[in-house]
């Protein structure tokens, strides 16, 4: 049963490999399914949460940030919904990779430094008010994931615009409280999540969301250590990667 899953899973990574989605995607990785049901206590699918989403926007600093929301986002465009992935800026080498991570999670690229404003701050800003989505997905401005102060300032500036109530939409924060990456990228997450999205769940009929998430990260293999690390498995990483994103809704008590 084993072997038979390990084949099925390299035969899928190697049909990604061939048509370019994923350069240095060759492991096939095994993983228990199974999550303990108290991980999950009082927490909300996102799957039940997001029913009548017309346009889905993900927010982060960094040029490759979408892969801590992946999951969530391929869901999206798998239920019909625009979906926008938004950084601040990147070089043309690291646009390249942003142009397939886009493709391949059927989404929108763009950049806060080509919209008005005199700071990051306003660029942001005229960003989120033109593209006015229902759902925003950013980090939370307190944790920022792992600790990154860029993380955390990008969060700030989101949820200052929703409270000030010049952005009309639903708010949610990705927090890491996924041990595997919390080991990796040297943080915890300490905000307490309210929802959570199954990437055992599938994306297609070849592919569940892990596998899509774990594609994605592969993109940037060749940019981004952590990438490369959970891409080559170093130390079983992606191996002992949870099945799972967490997210707290913006209002609730986390």
């Amino acid at each position: 049963m084993v072997t038979a899953r390990l084949m099925w899973k390299a035969a899928l990574i190697a049909s990604l490999v061939v048509v370019g989605a994923v350069a240095a995607l060759w492991i096939g990785v095994w993983r228990s399914s199974s999550t303990p049901s108290e991980t999950l206590s009082g927490m909300t699918p996102m799957t039940a949460e997001l029913s009548d989403v017309g346009k889905i926007l993900w927010i982060g600093p960094h040029a490759d940030d979408e892969v801590y929301v992946a999951g969530l986002l391929y869901y999206s465009h798998t239920r019909g919904w625009e979906c926008v992935i938004a950084a601040y800026n990147a070089s043309e080498a690291r646009r390249d990779v942003n142009r397939r991570s886009a493709e391949f999670l059927g989404c929108r690229y763009v950049y806060a430094s080509e919209y008005p404003g005199e700071s990051p701050a306003e660029k942001i800003r005229s960003l989120l008010l033109a593209e006015s989505p229902d759902v925003v997905v950013t980090f939370h401005p307190e944790t920022g994931f792992r600790g990154n102060e860029a993380h955390k300032a990008v969060g700030r500036i989101v949820t200052e615009l929703v409270e000030g109530r010049e952005l009309d939409a639903r708010l949610f924060y990705v927090l890491n409280r996924d041990p595997a990456l919390e080991d990796l990228l040297g943080g915890a997450d300490s905000a307490s999540p309210t929802h959570y999205l199954n990437l055992e769940l599938q994306a297609s009929v070849d592919r569940s969301l892990f596998e899509v998430k774990l594609a994605d990260i592969c993109l940037y293999s060749e940019l981004v250590p952590a990438a490369k690390a959970i891409c080559k498995d170093v130390n079983g990483v992606a191996t002992r990667m949870l099945g799972l994103e967490f997210y707290l809704k913006y209002g609730s008590n986390g």
